[in-house]
Order: structure tokens, then sequence, then C-alpha cells
């Protein structure tokens, strides 16, 4: 499965900065140690200034595009029976846990 992308922006003052997964993560492990400044490669973040964080954008590889369809493809029969013998016991076992609550 391929990973999901996201880009967030940080604004700082009248200034807002893009940053992706891994940015984020090294600012937010910097403001838990309540470090007062984070450094990348072109600009520097005051982390007492800022002012919001939030997600701009996400991109899953594995959605379909605005407008794009999928035709829908059931699973066999041979297979839904399989799963079902599958995971029977297992709802078995949740059903009879609610009962005896």
């Amino acid at each position: 499965m391929l990973p999901i992308s996201e880009g967030w922006v940080v604004k700082v003052g009248k200034e807002a900065f893009s940053l992706d997964e891994k940015q984020i993560l090294i600012l937010k492990e910097a403001m838990q140690r309540s470090e007062r400044w984070v450094s990348f490669k072109d600009f520097i973040i005051s982390v007492p200034h800022i002012e919001c964080i939030y997600l701009d954008w996400r991109k899953n590889p594995n959605q379909l595009q605005a407008g794009e369809k999928k035709e829908f493809q059931p699973v066999s029969k041979e297979k839904w029976e399989e799963f079902r013998k599958r995971i029977q016991p297992e709802l078995d076992f949740d059903q009879a846990e609610r009962i005896m609550q």
C-alpha cells in the first residue's frame, strides 16, 4: 500500500509556511520538547509565534480522481463463503460476549 502524502500550512505572523509530512513531524517534536525555533533548509519557524497549523491537502494514491468512476466487481461466491467461514468463529465469540454483559 502506498503512503498517503499530506501538505500542512503553519502560520507565523503574516507568513505562511508549507510543510510536508516529515517537516511537520519535526515541528511537532520540537513543540513537545519546548524548543524556541526549528530550522529547515529554506526557512526558520519561531515556535512561540505560531498562530495556527492546519492540514492543507491530502493525497491518497488509491483515491479516484474527481468525476472518475470505477465499476463495481463483486467477490465470487466461493471467496465470499471462504471469508465467511474464516471470520464466523470471531463473530460468534463477539456476540457471546455482548450477550453475557
